[in-house]
């Protein structure tokens, strides 16, 4: 959950090829998150790579950088949240974003994505 931040962006012309790579969209555990494919992504205006906010149900991802592993990475935070596990007691917030990170390099050199047609 994103709370009181400002998280600005430029949205990018390249949405449509994007699009066609992941979709426009992806189910996570029963929740349709919106992708927004973006440039000069900032969250408090510190530049980050993508943002998964849980919220809103949208992921965000900064398309200058390494975008397959964003990607993954920020689908594992939204299914973090979506199984409960962010809102336990005991959350660490370290520890989710080195699981994210551990995955989302695995998975990414794993998979070649691919325009859809």
């Amino acid at each position: 959950m994103i709370m009181e931040a400002e998280i600005s962006h430029v949205p990018s012309k390249d949405a449509k090829k994007f699009n066609r790579l992941f979709g426009k969209s992806m189910r996570i555990s029963r929740h349709d998150y919106t992708f927004v494919w973006c440039t000069d992504l900032q969250l408090n205006g510190v530049g980050i790579q993508g943002l998964c906010d849980s919220e809103s149900k949208t992921i965000y991802v900064d398309i200058s950088k390494d975008v397959e592993e964003t990607v993954i990475h920020e689908i594992v935070h939204a299914e973090f949240y979506e199984a409960g596990l962010r809102q336990r007691h005991d959350h660490d917030a370290n520890l989710e974003e080195q699981v994210c990170e551990i995955l989302a390099k695995g998975l990414s050199s794993a998979f070649k994505f691919r325009e859809r047609k």
